[in-house]
């Protein structure tokens, strides 16, 4: 169990035989106190099955056989003690604690609900069973299992920690704050729950205080290299990239083998522009986790710099070999240095591993540098299509932005999205008619001549040949109606018909195109638009410098094509 799931309740020695005169059972209990377990054991096979009590012997040799991981042997031993007493609370806590190690959840939970009812107040198999019910899947269970302890113990750190984490796994980040921070003035020395609420902070976009929390966990656990990593991030998203090596590399000295830590420590020195230390420490990196593949890419991007192609292009190879969904973008390298075809589109794996990580801060990390969501708004009102009565859908709503800007214009708005983390933080907001979480394309398609208008910021970012979304768009649009969206320029060829990997740091990595104008002209043409406007527009700033963005107004006119057989 990871420090984010601290356990409620441990395993338990039963010491209350009433023959406590036992010679034995006092000898074997002694020998357990002192962790001498293979004479505790030798003393509790001298303990006649025919005392009263004999149960609590079972459950004490039950222990001894967890802890030297012998769980087939725990089990029969806690089912033999439960045979005999069958509401043994101890041994029901203990068979449920091995039955979660072998992974039996549900034959766990069982046990759990049984204590339950035995002992409506045991904190211990609440919080057990919130464990298991989260771990199956079951947030809804878990959260009435921690909100149950809360209510009798309101200040019981290690539920409050638990329903932190609940919150955070469930992307309730605020919630989870207030959690950790409750857990926090009852014990403030406790390390793992400052780390807990320092990841929560810097998902949400506060690097300083989780700076200072980082900070105050490095103090109280200076030789931890868990937190030394958390610092380090946390410097560099602030952009305190020698800060961050510093920590990186003094977590490498309490731990010399950490693959991830060379891997941060490689991405910082990359940045730094130090290309040949970079390389060294991937390569740490790689020998100490060969199949990491966000590594291999990681590497590969540090040989490409270094004018390493042949090394680069098998690294990316590597890369894809471990990683087949590609989340690591290792395709779309290989197709920026025309050693791969060109993808048509980016994969719906390395979508969702993207969007579901940056969906708790993307409004936040977005608020001061993005526009694009503001430009299609814009460009939408400024058509002639009259206020009220419109038909809107949001292609690719993501966190509901472009609603934002547009809901008290419209009068149906609705959103599809291919991330649910996305779309919770879009629901949240209250602004769409109705949200669906599906692949954009086949959702249009699936609904004819529903909508006036489609609008998509940073969304068609991730299509290489736009034909076929023009060709869903045409369906779904009635007669006029207008397809507002934002694309990526490609500027090498800015007129032309070329589609090619965005060769800007950061956006090959989320598996970003640029197009010119030509291919967007082509491709509207085909479907039956007419392109009304594309201009050039600044869509966000990256490390203070301006991206560029098309801002796209294609109108459907009133022959509208058959789909492709």
């Amino acid at each position: 169990m990871n420090r984010s799931q601290r356990k409620t309740g441990k395993t338990r020695l039963h010491a209350n035989l009433m023959q406590q005169d036992n010679a034995w059972w006092n000898k074997a209990l002694a020998h357990h106190q002192r962790k001498e377990l293979t004479q505790a054991a030798a003393c509790y096979a001298r303990v006649s099955p025919s005392s009263p009590h004999y149960q609590a012997v079972l459950n004490n040799q039950a222990l001894i056989a967890m802890q030297q991981k012998h769980y087939e042997h725990a089990v029969t031993l806690l089912r033999h003690a439960l045979s005999i007493q069958p509401d043994f609370v101890d041994a029901l806590i203990n068979l449920g604690i091995v039955l979660k190690e072998q992974g039996q959840l549900e034959e766990a939970e069982a046990c759990y609900r049984h204590i339950v009812t035995l002992q409506p107040d045991d904190v211990r198999a609440y919080g057990n069973l919130g464990v298991i019910l989260k771990n199956r899947g079951q947030f809804a269970d878990a959260l009435t299992c921690y909100q149950q302890i809360l209510t009798r113990h309101p200040h019981h750190v290690e539920t409050l920690n638990n329903l932190g984490t609940l919150q955070k796994e469930l992307g309730h980040l605020e919630m989870a704050a207030i959690h950790y921070r409750k857990a926090l003035l009852i014990r403030p020395d406790q390390v793992d729950i400052m780390i807990n609420l320092g990841i929560v902070c810097r998902e949400l976009g506060r690097m300083e205080e989780a700076q200072t929390l980082f900070g105050q966990a490095a103090t109280l656990r200076p030789n931890h290299p868990e937190t030394l990593l958390n610092l380090g991030l946390t410097c560099k998203q602030l952009g305190h990239l020698q800060e961050a090596e510093h920590y990186y590399r003094k977590a490498l000295i309490i731990q010399p083998q950490t693959a991830r830590a060379y891997d941060l420590l490689g991405n910082v020195l990359h940045e730094q522009g130090r290309l040949q230390e970079a390389e060294a420490s991937y390569r740490h990196a790689l020998a100490n986790q060969p199949d990491c593949a966000l590594t291999h890419k990681h590497l590969g991007d540090t040989l490409r710099k270094l004018q390493q192609p042949e090394e680069a292009a098998a690294c990316y190879r590597q890369a894809l070999a471990i990683d087949p969904q590609d989340r690591a973008s290792a395709r779309f390298a290989l197709a920026a240095m025309g050693c791969e075809p060109l993808p048509a589109r980016a994969s719906d794996d390395m979508l969702l591993d993207i969007y579901s990580k940056r969906a708790r801060h993307w409004d936040q990390h977005n608020q001061t540098t993005y526009r694009g969501a503001e430009w299609v708004a814009q460009a939408l009102r400024a058509q002639s299509l009259q206020q009220g009565g419109l038909a809107v859908l949001d292609a690719g709503c993501g966190t509901g932005m472009v609603g934002e800007w547009v809901r008290d214009w419209v009068t149906l708005l609705d959103g599809v999205d291919l991330s649910a983390e996305m779309l919770e933080k879009a629901r949240e907001k209250q602004i769409y008619d109705n949200l669906y979480c599906q692949d954009l394309l086949s959702f249009m398609t699936g609904h004819p001549e529903a909508y006036d208008a489609i609008t998509s910021a940073a969304t068609l970012i991730h299509f290489g040949d736009l034909s076929p979304v023009f060709m869903a768009a045409s369906q779904t649009l009635r007669k006029g109606g207008c397809f507002v969206f934002t694309l990526f320029p490609n500027e090498a060829d800015l007129e032309g018909e070329s589609v090619v990997v965005n060769p800007l740091d950061g956006f090959e990595r989320g598996g970003c195109y640029v197009h010119g104008r030509g291919h967007v002209v082509a491709a509207a043409t085909s479907a039956g638009f007419v392109v009304e406007r594309m201009q050039l527009e600044i869509h966000e700033y990256l490390h203070d410098l301006p991206v560029h963005c098309f801002v796209v107004v294609a109108i459907k006119q009133s022959n509208r094509p058959s789909p492709p057989a």
